[in-house]
């Protein structure tokens, strides 16, 4: 996984966050060397990917016979420990739409993402929120919220509002842990597994004492060599100031493909130049200049925690809802969408 990766324990810690630009600087200057290796890392997996991005592309037959074969062959590829487990053939499914159905590259990522779960999140267990307190109060603190369905390929959308985020209280492993938990319930759809995901980046509001600096490496680390997921696209909204300075500094921990796909919009309500270029504002929150009015993120988080209660041992497997494969192609208008979970429903 490379050494450019902060270990879990330096994570596990609460910071006080930066005090100015100049704090914000020195930290950022520490992982410069860092950063150059990250970007030189990460640029094969970018380059790659190159060659599977394209939105025109039928979503992944997993039933065919020649897809099945190679998902058997993917599953027996996993950890002893997590074998013959429904965690496994998830991910594998997941990560043949995400490579698109290349099984060389698909069984790379498998191994990838394995080995960096049992490292930042300390095994194979399904996350559960009626385990795990902290994760639990960051999203009811609104610090992540999830669009299931998001855009017209239906995507799903991550919204990350950095002023919930106070770092002398809530650690970068914990963020980390609640990332991934999130991510794990984006990727229910075949949709979102082959086409990706947005990730919706809102600073308004937000001052120095909102960062930590280790969050945005780590997750970096994590999508560009680990977990299976497209980002589809970067939006941040609502920059503040000094922001503006830091990001060119900020974006040579990221691939070049990632930062093709970043964009920064002042005013994300602009028709021209806001969120409606990128993403459905009907399926938004009002605070992100959206107009989804009945959107309860919190109702969410809570028919999350009523699903965990009854959870098993280990993962289920996310089943995929028939005939969704021909969904994407039949249904441009944004209605019927797959996982559209904005009011708290479960999917099928």
């Amino acid at each position: 996984m490379g050494n450019t990766e902060s270990n879990p324990e330096d994570l596990d810690n609460t910071t006080g966050g930066l005090s100015g630009l100049s704090a914000a600087r020195k930290a950022l200057s520490k992982d410069a060397k860092d950063s150059s290796a990250a970007t030189q890392e990460s640029e094969h997996d970018a380059n790659d990917e190159d060659r599977n991005d394209k939105d025109d592309q039928p979503i992944l037959d997993l039933s065919s016979e020649e897809n099945k074969e190679k998902l058997k062959k993917l599953i027996a590829s996993v950890p002893e420990d997590v074998a013959n487990s429904d965690l496994a053939r998830f991910i594998c499914e997941v990560t043949l739409r995400f490579r698109k159905g290349d099984f060389l590259s698909a069984k790379q990522r498998v191994k990838n993402y394995f080995e960096w779960r049992l490292k930042y999140l300390g095994g194979y267990e399904v996350q559960n929120l009626n385990k795990d307190p902290e994760m639990l109060a960051v999203l009811k603190s609104g610090l992540i919220r999830l669009v299931p369905v998001a855009d017209k390929k239906h995507r799903a959308a991550l919204i990350v509002q950095l002023k919930r985020h106070t770092p002398a209280k809530t650690s970068a492993l914990t963020v980390l842990r609640t990332w991934h938990y999130v991510v794990m319930r984006a990727l229910r759809t075949a949709s979102a597994q082959q086409f990706g995901i947005v990730m919706v980046g809102d600073l308004g509001g937000a001052s120095f004492n909102n960062l930590d600096l280790r969050i945005p490496k780590t997750i970096l680390g994590a999508v560009s060599k680990n977990v299976p997921l497209r980002v589809h696209r970067i939006c941040v909204i609502r920059p503040f100031m000094v922001l503006r300075v830091l990001l060119p500094v900020v974006k040579p921990f990221m691939s070049q493909k990632i930062r093709s796909r970043l964009v920064v919009l002042p005013d994300p309500a602009s028709k021209e130049q806001g969120l409606a270029q990128h993403l459905e504002v009907g399926k938004l929150p009002e605070d992100v200049c959206g107009t989804e009015k009945e959107f309860n993120h919190l109702a969410t988080v809570e028919s999350w925690e009523k699903e965990d209660s009854k959870l098993p041992a280990e993962c289920p497997l996310e089943k995929e809802r028939e005939g969704e494969e021909n969904d994407d192609d039949d249904d441009d208008d944004g209605n019927n969408h797959v996982g559209d979970d904005s009011k708290g429903q479960k999917d099928p």
